[in-house]
């Protein structure tokens, strides 16, 4: 289990928590300590996040010099700050090998997440093994909650139904 800092949550409302939302920011530190923030599109199962960089970028250079990394996953603005839950991961991020079942794999979750992958043409690309997937290990890393607002329990469910995470 990961280091959790923060409000205490159950594993199953983290990881559903994470699973309902789409947008993530993702904060890395090149060599040479540039830091930068990149808004992003994730996908995720009950042991990692993936991420697909987009190739040839300073974010994927970034992730080729140094490791470490922090992704925050929020809800949207709200006027009451207290209902701003969010998750900041920090860890170390790992490329995913093109040639393997997992790769294949983290294709299926960012197509079941993200139909407009598929009709904006980067299926072909990710299945054409032309995207790098990196992932950070959640049972590795350092994670902060803010107040979660997770799903009700009958939308927990069919979330963890769907996507065969184990309460």
């Amino acid at each position: 289990m990961p280091e959790i800092i923060g409000p205490s949550y159950s594993w199953s409302e983290i990881v559903c928590f994470i699973w309902y939302r789409k947008l993530a920011a993702l904060a890395t530190v090149s060599r040479s300590g540039e830091p930068r923030v990149d808004p992003l599109i994730y996908a995720s199962d009950e042991k990692y996040i993936y991420i697909c960089p987009i190739p040839k970028t300073r974010k994927l250079q970034f992730l080729r010099q140094n490791n470490k990394v922090a992704v925050t996953i929020f809800d949207a603005y709200n006027e009451d700050w207290s209902r701003i839950g969010s998750i900041i991961i920090r860890g170390e991020a790992q490329f995913v090998d093109r040639h393997s079942e997992e790769y294949e794999m983290v294709v299926s979750l960012y197509k079941a997440k993200y139909p407009q992958v598929i009709r904006r043409g980067a299926a072909i690309l990710m299945d054409q093994k032309q995207v790098p997937m990196i992932k950070i290990n959640l049972d590795k890393a350092k994670i902060s909650t803010g107040a979660l607002h997770v799903p009700t329990d009958n939308e927990m469910l069919a979330i963890m139904d769907k996507h065969k995470i184990n309460g």
